[in-house]
């Protein structure tokens, strides 16, 4: 099956978000994968929900010298803990962010400056 998007959050200086990673979050999806727009500036909050330690891999969808390949980007996700990371340049993870999750529960909402 396909990836399944998950829809960007932009803020500010004008507006201001409340946070409640425990439910505002998409829940990814750790069969098929998320995908997210990358315009540079994006950043992710990461709430693990799983009840266990989860792995959230960001990948690097092409080679950076024609065949030499990028591991992804990998976070190691205590459970019930807040993570915030980010910014991924296009030049390296691409104007679509490829996100996947080894287990079920792990929340993600991306946010972008631009």
């Amino acid at each position: 099956m396909a990836r399944a998007p998950i829809n960007v959050v932009r803020l500010t200086r004008t507006n201001i978000v409340v946070v409640d990673p425990a439910t505002d979050g998409a829940v990814l999806d750790d069969t098929d994968g998320n995908t997210v727009i990358n315009d540079g500036a994006t950043v992710f909050l990461f709430f693990n929900d799983s009840g266990g330690t989860a792995t959230v891999e960001v990948l690097v969808p092409a080679g950076v010298d024609q065949d030499l390949t990028v591991s992804p980007r990998t976070y190691t996700l205590d459970d019930q803990t807040i993570y915030l990371t980010g910014y991924f340049p296009i030049e390296v993870y691409g104007s679509q962010l490829l996100v996947d999750v080894d287990v079920a529960g792990v929340q993600a909402t991306p946010y972008t400056f631009r």
